[in-house]
């Protein structure tokens, strides 16, 4: 329990350090180690990347207890690690179209603990964002570069547009479903 806390102490202190980046032309990361990675976008910041936000670290809590298991139980993954980057959408769609962009394009520099570059092609998917607008906005980029997007909180009719949106698994259902 002890180890536990810790490690949720180290990644808060590793999260805090967004407020800290207002002079950066894009906000920091936070990197869990691995051979391949998912991307998971979050709103961590809002009013321009200004104002930190406290539940997304439910969120980030989640994934890196689901990447402990699925690394630590998974037989198909032997020799593998998957990892996870957190990029924090500050709260806009417009702003997390230009975060996955500039990952992409190699501008927005992404370490691991080594210091090591994490080049984009290592990355499987991304897991983000808490609305239909941000997620549709980097659905429509990640198109582009044949990148798989599950979107746990996104319930637009839109995405389910198979032609606008191939790389789109929802985990709720649309709300013209609901």
């Amino acid at each position: 329990r002890k180890i536990m806390m810790i490690h949720v102490f180290v990644k808060v202190l590793a999260i805090l350090s967004l407020t800290f980046v207002g002079s950066l032309p894009y906000p920091s990361n936070v990197v869990i180690d691995g051979d391949l990675y998912i991307v998971v976008m979050f709103g961590l910041t809002e009013n321009g990347c200004r104002d930190m936000r406290l539940y997304p670290f439910q969120y980030m809590e989640a994934v890196d207890l689901a990447l402990e298991y699925v690394n630590r139980n998974n037989e198909q993954l032997v020799g593998f690690k998957i990892g996870a980057i957190f990029l924090d959408d500050c709260s806009s769609a417009e702003h997390g179209l230009q975060i996955t962009k500039v990952f992409y394009e190699g501008v927005l520099e992404v370490n691991d603990s080594t210091g090591a570059r994490i080049d984009p092609d290592r990355v499987v998917g991304f897991v983000g964002s808490e609305s239909s607008d941000r997620t549709m906005k980097v659905a429509e980029y990640l198109k582009t570069v044949k990148t798989a997007l599950v979107a746990p909180f996104a319930t637009s009719p839109q995405l389910s547009d198979r032609t606008r949106f191939p790389y789109v698994v929802r985990t709720v259902p649309s709300d013209s479903r609901q």
